[in-house]
């Protein structure tokens, strides 16, 4: 008894287009993934139909599709690539976008935060307030850090100050040394530093590693050491103590702007393999 279904489910099927394939990859362990979903989902629902394939964690009920340089979809959306993927991708003349600043040396269209700005709002906002010792945690090896340096740094020599850099190597360590290759890197260099002292992290990841350890330093926050992360990942920010302050990353925008990159080239539109922030 069909009675029981929707009536737009009972009619006969009208032959359409067959739409796009679209791959989307964006690991699980990136912290904003589940924002530059909705943000994709949405532009879909209003804009566009694709077919949309997901590198996601099923526990393997759900086949989990290959993105990468062999994916035979008709565009990708991916949260870093690799040369080599680059490469396959533009001799299958599939469509990318990538949202994240960590990208390899082969420029494809991408939309992802302003690093440079971030780091200038930090800047401003501890200057306003009288600050006049500065700090950056920093981790040289990834490109979102330098930039969010470079954008702090900028404003602060605006007003005459200069800025401290404690370099932790985290992205270079294995997974089992982090936790105390990181601690110790930390306790090595921040008694160096001039206090009380204002302080930017590449991320949140960084800023809740140095607010766990700053007792063991003795230091407090924000008598000895002021903080503010990046991305404002709410687990992270309201389980550190005390909690972080932290730079909005609008993962919603970011991945909306991207579908709608994605679409132009799907549509036929030549896009510049340039960097689009947001």
């Amino acid at each position: 008894n069909d009675s029981e279904f929707p009536s737009s489910m009972r009619k006969k099927p009208t032959p359409s287009k067959t739409p796009p394939t679209v791959g989307v990859r964006i690991p699980s362990w990136a912290r904003h993934a589940h924002g530059l979903y909705e943000g994709i989902l949405e532009y879909m629902q209003r804009h566009s139909t694709w077919r949309l394939e997901v590198e996601m964690d099923t526990d393997d009920e759900v086949p989990r599709p290959d993105i990468g340089k062999d994916w035979k979809g008709d565009g990708i959306i991916t949260f870093r690539y690799t040369d080599e993927e680059a490469a396959s991708w533009r001799r299958r003349g599939t469509a990318v976008v990538n949202v994240s600043s960590e990208k390899a040396s082969t420029p494809l269209p991408s939309v992802f935060l302003d690093n440079l700005e971030a780091g200038r709002q930090v800047a401003r906002f501890f200057v306003e307030r009288g600050w006049d010792s500065f700090g950056y945690l920093h981790d040289p090896h990834r490109r979102y850090s330098t930039e969010r340096l470079d954008g702090f740094r900028e404003v602060l020599r605006e007003h005459g100050h200069e800025v401290d850099v404690l370099e932790v190597d985290s992205s270079r360590m294995s997974s089992a040394e982090r936790p105390e290759g990181v601690r110790d890197a930390l306790r090595r260099q921040i008694g160096g530093w001039k206090h009380p002292v204002a302080v930017l992290a590449k991320d949140d990841i960084s800023a809740s590693a140095l607010l766990r350890y700053l007792p063991e330093f003795g230091l407090s926050c924000p008598n000895d050491v002021a903080v503010i992360g990046v991305c404002n990942d709410r687990l992270l920010c309201l389980t550190s103590f005390p909690s972080l302050s932290s730079v909005r990353y609008p993962a919603h925008q970011i991945g909306y702007g991207a579908a709608g990159l994605l679409d132009r080239q799907l549509a036929g539109e030549s896009i510049k393999p340039s960097q689009e922030v947001t």
